[in-house]
């Protein structure tokens, strides 16, 4: 695991120039699930409720 800098192409569409999209890795879906449940997330989602419009996805998949 690791951190991978990659270069995106929005194939169609728009997107505006003040969206940021934000990956992280987990090693599992669990994981996941235990990390967004964490008493420490939810301080800061807690923290940002209002200030930003958010939308998260959860993608399962295997290395290459």
């Amino acid at each position: 695991m690791g951190f991978f800098p990659l270069r995106a192409h929005l194939s169609s569409g728009t997107w505006p120039a003040a969206r940021v999209a934000t990956v992280l890795q987990f090693p599992d879906m669990d994981r996941i699930k235990e990390w967004y449940s964490s008493a420490e997330y939810q301080e800061a989602r807690t923290a940002r409720h209002g200030a930003i419009e958010l939308r998260m996805l959860f993608v399962e998949g295997k290395p290459a």
